[in-house]
């Protein structure tokens, strides 16, 4: 990263980009992803929730293009 240039306006930038980030992640959890629910249900149902399971739901997700 530069040390060049006002340090405030590469924090308003950073702001931005994750306020952007927020607003698609926002945008995502609204819409309907009952295949990926289903799956998600059936999965957490037969083991304990752990971050494989949650990784595993996403790319699968990813993979079937539910989130893109």
């Amino acid at each position: 990263m530069s040390t060049k240039g006002d340090p405030r306006a590469e924090l308003l930038r950073l702001q931005r980009a994750l306020e952007a980030v927020s607003d698609d992640l926002d945008e995502i959890e609204r819409r309907s992803h009952w295949s990926l629910r289903a799956a998600a249900k059936t999965l957490s149902d037969s083991h304990p929730p752990d971050i494989e399971t949650f990784v595993g739901n996403f790319a699968f997700a990813v993979r079937r293009g539910v989130l893109a």
